[in-house]
């Protein structure tokens, strides 16, 4: 059924359109639902080919898409492609946002993760210990100005 999804989208608005990805994303699912890691990251790699062409490298979707997609890697034991894919999002949501957003910190812990994984756990915990830093700064910022509004 979702196969079917994918191709009335495909012929309705085209390959590259969000409609399309977002059958695609649901496909993916699928799969990932019966255990089929790697024909869900196959499919996954499309969603991020239409969203790259959309968007651009810098589109906070399109970064949310390589984030998934580093999920999807590290699901399917593929340790390198998956914290591969969580740099290059943490590298995008750095840009965008700063150390200090929540979101980059999030991805930076998952990227950490993905080092742990592969072995590389002084680096990890290196990355771990400076997220946490930087979650405390933003947490001050946060608590300061809240204190600052109630005035």
């Amino acid at each position: 059924m979702t196969d079917q999804a994918v191709e009335f989208a495909r012929n309705r608005y085209g390959k590259y359109h969000r409609e399309t990805a977002y059958s695609l994303w649901g496909l993916s699912e699928a799969y990932q639902g019966l255990g089929e890691m790697e024909k869900a990251s196959t499919v996954f790699e499309e969603v991020t080919e239409i969203y790259f062409k959309l968007y651009g490298p810098s589109h906070p979707e399109y970064l949310r898409v390589i984030y998934t997609l580093g999920y999807y890697h590290l699901r399917n034991n593929d340790l390198k492609e998956g914290a591969k894919a969580y740099l290059s999002a943490y590298e995008g949501h750095k840009e965008l946002y700063g150390d200090i957003h929540p979101q980059t910190i999030r991805i930076r812990r998952s990227y950490a993760f993905a080092l742990y994984r592969q072995g590389r756990k002084t680096e990890a915990i290196n990355i771990l210990r400076k997220a946490a830093e930087d979650r405390l700064t933003y947490l001050h910022r946060y608590f300061d100005n809240m204190n600052e509004e109630s005035r």
